[in-house]
């Protein structure tokens, strides 16, 4: 035990003399140097108002890459307000709509609560053309995810799953299922994004705010902390959530290999470089920050914004660098830089050009821009580096653009959600006198959705999934566009219908996509069907990505199966560091001695990589005695730094 426990172990400166001489256009009035400045006040009445463009004149105001176009999907009267949304199996697109925000800090606050619209396209055009309230009078709803014909929408501090059984489009049922959820006034820390991963559950993130979550309709159900954390929710049983790997503010994402992806506004990227339920598996690990930068310069990445500077923002970079107002001045650059980023999207569809395909997107909502990244390998970790030289994605010269969010959707294009307001900051980060000339919920009433296409591109037909067979849901696990894969997968674990059990496990062996091999393997598992065979076959596959994903649905199994223990142990000279670093998580499922052995030959080829230690590590609150008396052998082992390290630890237990 004394092995184990052994082994897991502003600037301030001067500040500035008020004298301003600070030219700030403000509707071309100059603010003249004075021996006392003019107040805040007399300042802020003098702030012009932004007028509003028509969807299709804020289009006309876009710069875009040259190989894309934008289309309208939908915009008001249909919607308005829009901060995420889901479309279903047929086609319907599900959107929650958030006219509380700011709407605090009105003068004249309507106190109206938010909505969810259901949206359909009636004749085939790409474009939406009817609603139904769905649900109405919902508190702040920020997230949605479909589920069974009815959604789960996160409305702070709870979550609900509302549902039509009559069939006229209007939820009739409304239970609330999670509750506690934490929120803040400036209304930019609420729960958010909610996606379905690969492992057949709901994930969500409880962004900056957290809050101390429990059930809500148990008769006995402690609150546990999400402070930092995610949830991860099985549909099938709401009885029970679990935490995982969080942080991030408005944007969750996840790639093709689970690996998700966070934002802050002056965070444009970040990478969750595990599972920390992986780690609660040994309680003498300390890991490091879960949540790595990924964008080299991260807040400061050079931004080319094409709007005009609002005149309010100008204003309050000169109030913050005249100590007038809290708040860094950016070293008096008002924009131009990341403070709004939100939405982080990996683009997961088929229908833009192949070398687009994995790219990371991720709005800024003050700078009215699209971004767009690339992501490449830097061992375990990744960097998204600037794919649009000199330019952005898509920008625009419209003040009112606000990107909050991104769906890949079911033509297999990337949907943007455009919440369309005067003002998008946060009221409690003006100075209070600037909100007796602005008005906080201009905008309030309208809303686009706007699809992001390749030059030229010819809207599919609605697909109507939700009347497909068993072996036709299958088959769509083995499609080139995420969403259809995504879907496919939800229908299929929902009908819990094992009459499909001979194709998914045909389609492990033979799928033509990586993607779809895997997904059948995941799909098996959650039918109750997995077996020893299919899980053999995957862990062999050609695909790096497939044989990560056959370690992890295989920690289920190779506690019993001799055969997939041999398995692993022969992986761990698998060339891809990727499939090492999940076998070193995996491991910790598995029992005997050759796991014990298979963590040592890990530590000895990868323990320069800080992340593969955490995940060696990680398995080792067995074994941990075993595995330290054996790298202690290793001559060539022990003159690395890590060896070094190792050999104060046994020098230590030597002396005890």
């Amino acid at each position: 035990m004394r092995m184990t426990r052994l082994a897991n172990t502003i600037l301030l400166g001067s500040p500035l003399i008020l004298l301003i001489v600070c030219a700030c256009c403000l509707s071309s009035q100059t603010v003249i140097a004075q021996d006392k400045p003019p107040s805040i006040d007399k300042l802020a009445s003098k702030l012009p108002r932004i007028p509003a463009s028509t969807p299709e004149q804020s289009v006309d105001k876009m710069q875009i890459h040259p190989a894309f176009e934008v289309q309208i999907v939908a915009t008001e009267p249909l919607i308005r307000d829009p901060a995420a949304i889901d479309i279903d199996e047929n086609g319907r697109m599900y959107v929650c709509e958030l006219p509380e925000y700011n709407a605090y800090a009105a003068a004249d606050n309507p106190q109206e609560k938010g909505a969810v619209k259901r949206l359909v396209d009636t004749n085939g055009d790409g474009r939406y053309d009817t609603a139904t309230l769905f649900v109405e009078d919902i508190a702040y709803p920020t997230a949605i995810i479909c589920w069974d014909d009815g959604v789960f929408i996160g409305s702070a501090p709870d979550l609900f799953y509302c549902k039509d059984t009559t069939g006229d489009g209007i939820a009739d049922i409304r239970k609330k299922i999670l509750t506690g959820f934490g929120s803040d006034l400036a209304g930019e820390a609420h729960l958010n994004s909610f996606r379905w991963g690969v492992d057949n559950r709901i994930h969500i993130s409880t962004n900056l705010s957290g809050g101390n979550v429990h059930l809500a309709n148990a008769a006995v159900s402690t609150a546990v902390s999400t402070r930092g954390r995610g949830i991860i929710l099985d549909p099938r049983d709401l009885s029970e959530f679990e935490l995982t790997s969080g942080a991030g503010q408005h944007g969750m994402s996840m790639d093709n290999w689970g690996r998700k992806f966070v934002c802050s506004n002056s965070v444009p990227a970040q990478m969750l470089m595990l599972d920390d339920r992986y780690l609660a598996r040994n309680p003498y690990l300390v890991s490091p920050n879960l949540a790595v930068d990924i964008a080299p310069e991260g807040k400061h990445t050079e931004l080319f914004r094409i709007s005009a500077a609002e005149p309010w923002r100008e204003l309050r970079t000169m109030l913050r660098r005249t100590k007038q107002f809290r708040g860094s001045d950016e070293g008096g650059k008002p924009f131009g830089f990341f403070t709004g980023a939100t939405g982080i999207t990996i683009y997961r569809g088929d229908a833009w050009p192949q070398e687009f395909h994995g790219n990371l997107i991720v709005g800024d909502v003050a700078n009215n821009l699209i971004y767009r990244a690339i992501l490449k390998p830097k061992g375990l970790e990744l960097v998204a580096d600037r794919a649009d030289a000199g330019k952005e994605f898509i920008a625009s010269r419209d003040l009112w653009f606000r990107p909050v969010q991104f769906t890949n959707a079911p033509d297999g294009t990337l949907y943007a959600i455009d919440f369309s307001r005067e003002l998008i900051e946060g009221a409690a980060f003006l100075p209070p006198e600037f909100m007796k000339y602005l008005d906080p919920l201009s905008g309030s009433k309208q809303g686009r959705i706007y699809r992001i296409a390749p030059r030229g591109f010819s809207t599919p037909a609605t697909p109507n999934l939700g009347k497909l067979t068993m072996l036709e849901l299958v088959s769509l696990l083995d499609h080139t566009n995420g969403w259809h894969r995504d879907t496919a997968a939800r229908l299929i674990y929902q009908r819990q219908d094992s009459s499909a059990i001979s194709a998914l496990r045909q389609l492990v062996k033979q799928g033509k996509t990586a993607e779809g091999r895997f997904s059948a393997l995941y799909a098996l598992q959650g039918l109750g069907l997995l077996d020893e065979s299919s899980v053999l076959t995957a862990l062999i596959d050609s695909d790096a990505i497939v044989r990560v994903h056959a370690l992890r649905v295989a920690e289920s199994l190779v506690a019993q199966s001799v055969a997939i223990t041999n398995r692993f142990s022969y992986m761990t000279t698998d060339h891809d560091i990727q499939v090492r670093y999940q076998l070193a998580f995996s491991l910790g499922a598995a029992q005997g001695q050759s796991r014990n052995q298979a963590l040592v030959r890990l530590a000895l080829s990868d323990h320069p990589d800080k992340w593969m230690q955490v995940a060696i590590s990680s398995s080792l609150f067995q074994g941990a005695g075993f595995v330290f008396r054996e790298l202690s052998t290793q001559d060539a082992f022990l003159k690395t730094t890590t060896g070094q390290q190792l050999r104060s630890i046994v020098h230590v237990l030597n002396g005890m």
